[in-house]
């Protein structure tokens, strides 16, 4: 039988990092531990995440703000949003988006899933 090459897609194998090329489903806490109004900094596959309890709704995005790379698990939290404490840029908790100067570049956004009281995190596609 002759030898054939492996032949990637470059759609799926070569446009993700290395770190993020897998499915990643991870349990980061409980919902006891996260009533509503609160916030948790969790880890997600070795990287920081602010997990957010708004009116029963959980959101997560990264912990480090995209301008000062300070933790946003320190800042003020007005409904969706969350106030970076070092130089006020604010920030989407849904979505991650970059609502104020100076930041401008989004912070990464996590999908939350809820199972029989524990919470997981998932990357977005």
């Amino acid at each position: 039988m002759p030898w054939e090459p492996t032949v990637l897609n470059p759609t799926t194998a070569l446009n993700r990092p290395a770190s993020r090329s897998r499915f990643i489903k991870q349990r980061v806490a409980r919902t006891d531990e996260i009533p509503v109004g609160a916030t948790k900094q969790v880890d997600f596959e070795g990287e920081l995440v602010l997990l957010v309890n708004v009116d029963g709704e959980y959101l997560a995005i990264s912990d480090r703000c995209s301008h000062a790379d300070a933790s946003l698990s320190q800042g003020t939290r007005d409904g969706h949003h969350i106030t970076c404490p070092h130089h006020g840029a604010k920030f989407d908790l849904r979505t991650g988006e970059a609502l104020t100067l100076p930041a401008v570049a989004p912070v990464e956004s996590f999908a939350v899933l809820v199972e029989n009281g524990e919470l997981f995190l998932e990357e977005k596609e």
